[in-house]
């Protein structure tokens, strides 16, 4: 009996080079399609489309909502999502690619936190790794995976970030906090939106500051001074709208529908650019981000030329990161291999860590600001508690950093607004680096894993009316639970978080007890100098029309209305300014 070979032979040379052609082509496209169906064992989750997956479903803006609802669907009692229970792990195929969405405390301490030398890794970005850094391997890495390097320049981090070190930089942080509310004291009254606003009011008026602009600042100055010893108000004026410029531009080279899926489908990388103007785009990001990482180097390597190797100090006997890894790179005294403490490595790094800071203080400050301007009751109980504070200890002037442990209500709304619009509602990824099973799930190496802190923060089995902004769940419990919730999550060991923003297990953001203490205090100033409210047109809190996504979640607006609360105050404000100015410059030296 003749085979498939001889039946091939035996037609015309044409018909045999089409058919070899149309076999070259099908077996991959074949080995492909059968890549984007469920492995084995793998967790329940939406039916897939072949040679796609999931990804016709997965919406490119505020995918965690579409996460909530295919936890409810594909809970273990049935897909109705009504008489279920919630699912806590979710199972996707985007392209060939594997991710699971872990919507539960429980199985998020399980996988991340119990087995976090498997949980830890990142996925390669190709067009960030491949045309905006342009180097090999790990040393172009923006975001490291788990490697030796990266545990190396973590504890750099976590060491800047320690309750210790804190504590040094609190006259800096209450400082910048001081300023916030001095420079919003001296403009008039008026609601101060966006700079995406399209007001022609806020455009007009020369004296309008833009909330933004100023919340942008505050945030970015205590990182810049702990990565580089500069001082932001030392600075040009422009030097704060390039720097976000260039991140802008960065970010949006990541987001999802900004650029091809070139990760999940591969060749779209090799369009040319003429028909592919992300390449373009990338190649701007490139120099902002280039120019901007490079300041930063330069700036360190200037205050170690200035200060000297052995007395190295920038605020209040703490060392400047860049600085520190430059002249431990020097006198041969780092941990790190030469090939991880570059000129280039510690640039990328320093650069990538003072965006993040940024970025999520701006989002959870404008969103504490917005809901005490939308909510007059928690408004009142927030200011209640400031101004009874303050009366005892100061006097009733301005609150100060020595304070922060009595406001109790104010740290309870911080914890409350990264339970209700958490700004990194996914958090960073994780990434399988071995094959692992749990429960009778089967996880292929290399999947992603979510941590679905949208979902967990919105359990109506843990919380009581997980929709609502309530404080006062926090004071109740310190995890913010339901009575019978909280029985029984202190019968298991303690796994659970009070919130989920700052992710879990190894690559937990370090900054939970920076944000905690710069956050609340900047807050506590704005309350006693100002009554916040909200403009004639109100102030939309929906997560759906009211916040936008980016690498955090943040609020589409700010139109919060901002007045002095007397005349008195502000001239507290001024003399407060000044004071916390000057026992600044005192310690800079």
């Amino acid at each position: 009996m003749a085979d498939f070979k001889d039946v091939l032979l035996s037609q015309p040379r044409w018909v045999a080079l089409t058919s070899a052609l149309v076999l070259l082509l099908g077996l991959p496209a074949a080995q492909w399609i059968l890549n984007t169906l469920r492995p084995s064992h793998f967790p329940p989750g939406p039916p897939i489309t072949p040679g796609l997956g999931n990804l016709l479903q997965m919406p490119l803006k505020k995918p965690y909502l579409r996460f909530q609802q295919w936890s409810r669907e594909f809970g273990p009692e049935g897909p109705d999502g009504k008489t279920g229970k919630k699912a806590e792990i979710i199972g996707l195929k985007l392209g060939t690619a594997n991710m699971v969405v872990l919507s539960s405390a429980r199985v998020v301490h399980e996988l991340l936190d119990k087995r976090g030398d498997k949980y830890s890794d990142r996925l390669p970005m190709w067009i960030v790794d491949n045309h905006i850094l342009h180097q090999p391997e790990e040393r172009g890495r923006l975001i490291m995976g788990y490697t030796e390097p990266f545990r190396k320049w973590r504890r750099s981090f976590q060491h800047v970030l320690a309750g210790s070190s804190i504590k040094k930089l609190l006259p800096l942080l209450e400082a910048e906090a001081a300023e916030l509310c001095y420079k919003l004291a001296i403009t008039p009254p008026l609601g101060l939106a966006n700079s995406e606003d399209e007001n022609k009011d806020s455009k007009d008026d020369s004296n309008n500051i833009l909330f933004e602009t100023l919340v942008r600042r505050w945030a970015l100055a205590p990182p810049l001074l702990m990565t580089s010893g500069q001082r932001l108000r030392d600075l040009p004026d422009s030097w704060l709208a390039d720097f976000y410029h260039g991140q802008d531009s960065l970010i949006n080279m990541i987001l999802p529908g900004n650029t091809p899926p070139v990760d999940l489908l591969p060749p779209l990388r090799y369009i040319p650019e003429f028909l592919a103007s992300w390449k373009t785009k990338a190649r701007e990001a490139r120099r902002l981000f280039l120019r901007d990482a490079y300041g930063l180097l330069d700036a360190g390597k200037a205050h170690l030329r200035r200060t000297g190797t052995s007395t190295l100090r920038t605020f209040a006997g703490m060392d400047c990161l860049v600085a520190k890894a430059v002249r431990e790179r020097q006198d041969g005294t780092s941990d790190k291999k030469p090939e991880h403490e570059t000129d280039q490595f510690i640039a990328f790094q320093h650069t990538g860590f003072l965006g993040a800071a940024a970025d999520t203080s701006i989002a959870t400050l404008s969103t504490l600001v917005l809901v005490l301007a939308a909510l007059p009751e928690v408004r009142s109980k927030a200011r209640e508690e400031v101004d009874r504070v303050v009366a005892g200890v100061n006097k009733g002037g301005p609150p100060t950093a020595d304070m922060l442990g009595e406001f109790v209500y104010l740290r309870a709304c911080m914890s409350e607004v990264l339970r209700w619009r958490p700004t990194t509602p996914g958090a960073l990824p994780h990434v399988l680096n071995q094959e692992d099973s749990f429960e009778g799930y089967v996880f292929p190496k290399n999947t992603t894993f979510i941590i679905d802190a949208w979902t967990i923060g919105h359990d109506e089995e843990m919380y009581d009316r997980p929709d609502e902004f309530v404080p006062e769940r926090f004071l109740d419990n310190p995890l913010g639970l339901r009575r019978e919730a909280a029985e029984g999550v202190e019968g298991s060991g303690g796994h659970r978080r009070p919130v989920y923003a700052f992710g879990a297990g190894r690559r937990q953001c370090p900054g939970e007890q920076f944000s905690y203490t710069y956050i609340p205090l900047t807050v506590a100033k704005l309350l006693w100098a100002f009554d916040i409210s909200a403009p004639a047109g109100g102030i939309d809190l929906s997560i759906e029309t009211g916040f936008v996504d980016g690498v955090v979640t943040r609020p589409a607006k700010t139109p919060v209305v901002l007045t002095v609360r007397s005349e008195e105050r502000r001239a507290a404000l001024v003399e407060d300014f000044e004071r916390t100015q000057a026992v600044v410059q005192g310690l800079m030296g």
